[in-house]
């Protein structure tokens, strides 16, 4: 037996209509939302949510990367030494600071930036890998 959902899918579209774009930006953020929230509420009392700028974290790398004449295997190798170092950076700040760290980008507002201390926080964890 073959189900026909044609109906579902017609009466689906006719609800998103023009408003496609809308539904899906909040169909995306609807998730995060979720996470943030259970997030608050799952991490122990005086938890902050703090954010970050990846954009100006790659930046950063990306500019002093570009100050050296390296091969392609260096850079792969520079490359993946700064996600591990930008993931225990992550890590750290999130345990010191007993903080949600997020990507600013998903965050509306009412966070604290902590971009410069988790640069700082990198530049520790390149230095002793290195």
């Amino acid at each position: 037996m073959q189900m026909n959902f044609s109906a579902i899918e017609g009466h689906v579209r006719g609800l998103m209509g023009p408003h496609r774009a809308t539904w899906f930006k909040v169909m995306c953020l609807l998730p995060l939302m979720v996470c943030l929230l259970w997030g608050m509420h799952a991490s122990p009392k005086g938890s902050t949510v703090v954010t970050f700028n990846q954009d100006v974290i790659n930046r950063q790398f990306v500019a002093q990367l570009s100050q050296y004449n390296l091969s392609d295997e260096m850079i792969r190798a520079k490359t993946d030494a700064f996600k591990k170092a930008l993931d225990g950076a992550l890590r750290d700040y999130a345990a010191k600071h007993h903080a949600l760290v997020m990507n600013e980008k998903n965050v509306i507002a009412g966070a604290r930036d902590a971009t410069d201390a988790i640069l700082q926080l990198i530049a520790d964890h390149m230095r002793t890998s290195s």
